[in-house]
């Protein structure tokens, strides 16, 4: 009898902490904005992310007519490392904005698709990239003191 006392004490003390977690658990809706993230600074809206997101995607192919070549000049290699940081920053910027979003809601799917699409696009782009850095990695020290020499 006592265990049965027992188990049924535990079993209320846990329903009533569950039930009291529950209700303190509110809809994002009802949170002021002021206790929300601003995401404004990296995007003033979804559709102006998405306007971003398709001008990156656009740029992708043009790093290929860096390849081969980055190692020519000072005055290349720069212009290529430029363009490719340049694609690179824009996609932290989509991807802190797609994840940040995700995590206002987890259980809103279109946020989470946002960031894995941007994790795609990232896989996308880096295969495009790939032959940045090993190409860069050929050049002997003899090159690199000349590159490191001149004067932007």
């Amino acid at each position: 009898m006592k265990q049965l006392i027992g188990v049924l004490m535990v079993f209320l003390t846990l329903s009533f902490f569950s039930n009291e977690v529950l209700s303190q658990t509110r809809d994002r809706s009802e949170i002021a904005d002021q206790h929300k993230w601003d995401l404004t600074d990296l995007y003033s809206s979804e559709e102006a992310y998405q306007k971003a997101k398709e001008e990156t995607v656009r740029k992708f192919d043009g790093v290929l007519k860096f390849k081969g070549k980055l190692t020519k000049s000072p005055a290349f290699l720069l212009k290529g490392l430029d363009y490719h940081y340049g694609i690179y920053k824009e996609m932290i910027r989509l991807s802190s904005y797609a994840g940040k979003k995700s995590d206002l809601d987890t259980r809103d799917s279109k946020y989470l698709a946002m960031r894995q699409e941007i994790s795609q696009l990232f896989t996308q782009y880096n295969s495009k990239s790939s032959f940045i850095d090993p190409e860069i990695l050929t050049m002997n020290k003899k090159k690199i003191n000349k590159f490191a020499r001149f004067k932007c």
